[in-house]
């Protein structure tokens, strides 16, 4: 069953090292079998919640997910994501 990744970014400190950081990490992603299916602004439906910008990456399975964000070298691009903005990572699946 699919696992899908989904992140929210929120309070962008500085938008040329997040863009740096969105390049590398959907590279690292997809090299270890991910797939962006969705990235863009959130338009809320209820509640309220309203999220500026959401990543969805879909893994064939869940262990596959957590594989790819436990790799040394996604673990190398979190400090960059964190120096850049406030994020939110949830994951979902099995």
């Amino acid at each position: 069953m699919a696992a899908y990744l989904i992140a929210e970014t929120r309070e962008v400190r500085d938008p040329e090292l997040l863009k740096d950081y969105v390049g590398r990490a959907v590279a690292d992603s997809e090299a270890a079998g991910g797939r962006v299916v969705a990235m863009g602004p959130g338009e809320r439906l209820e509640g309220d919640w309203t999220p500026q910008r959401l990543v969805v990456v879909e893994f064939e399975s869940m262990a596959a997910l957590k594989a790819w964000y436990n790799a040394p070298s996604y673990q190398e691009l979190i400090p960059m994501r964190e120096k850049a903005c406030d994020s939110r990572l949830v994951i979902v699946g099995e």
